[in-house]
């Protein structure tokens, strides 16, 4: 977690793209998962939250300044915060059909929206309405038309 922590207040101080890129990435591969993992402690809680919230952001941060140049490697990205942080986290999905989105990859559209209602699903809950209109948006943008 030093790592991790020194790794985003490199990238916060970072005067330019470059080094925070190279911040970022040092963050988020320092951040292995949940402190203390499942531990279901009250002093664990709290800390254990905070990070996981600050590695989400800076995965999205980073596929964000990466998606350019690299939108293979933006959309790995955020299909390891999926991996390490919450995989029920809506907004990391929704992210990532953009990106797919922006890339014309309209079948990795539709599989992402497919993970992300089946991982739901065993929650007992459903897609929001708003990922449900994204996914029909970015489904019928054709190419060279603005994405959503």
């Amino acid at each position: 977690m030093w790592e991790f922590q020194a790794a985003l207040a490199d990238a916060e101080h970072a005067s330019s793209d470059p080094p925070r890129i190279a911040a970022l990435r040092r963050a988020v591969a320092a951040y292995q998962g949940r402190f203390c993992g499942e531990l279901d402690a009250a002093w664990a809680a709290g800390p254990a939250t905070a990070w996981e919230q600050q590695a989400i952001a800076a995965h999205q941060d980073l596929a964000d300044l990466i998606a350019d140049d690299d939108p293979t490697g933006a959309a790995a990205v955020l299909e390891q915060a999926l991996r390490t942080t919450d995989p029920h986290f809506e907004p990391l999905y929704t992210h990532l059909m953009r990106l797919h989105g922006a890339a014309g990859r309209l079948a990795e559209v539709r599989r992402v929206h497919d993970r992300l209602a089946t991982r739901l699903a065993a929650l007992d809950t459903q897609v929001s309405p708003a990922t449900t209109a994204l996914l029909a948006r970015l489904l019928r943008t054709r190419p060279g038309e603005p994405r959503a």
